[in-house]
């Protein structure tokens, strides 16, 4: 939620990423993956992220449950 949050307060200007390595545990405990939330990130950022992702994803997985979001607000790029 917190993310969420960040994006409705923020400037225009924020990058969110996420990167999960395996499925979430059935037990709703344990960790996962993570995330950041960048505010006016550097503009070379995006493109940096857009490319090492995927990357990142592929070498990290643990399962099937791997991935990554990537999300900005940047007024600029829209």
């Amino acid at each position: 939620k917190f993310p969420s949050r960040l994006k409705h307060t923020a400037s225009a200007n924020w990058l969110h990423v996420a990167l999960d390595v395996r499925n979430p545990p059935r037990e709703g405990l344990g960790l996962y993956g993570s995330g950041v939330f960048v505010l006016n990130p550097p503009w070379t950022l995006r493109d940096a992220l857009d490319e090492a992702m995927p990357w990142l994803v592929e070498t990290l997985a643990v399962d099937q449950g791997a991935g990554f979001a990537l999300e900005s607000g940047d007024a600029a790029r829209e």
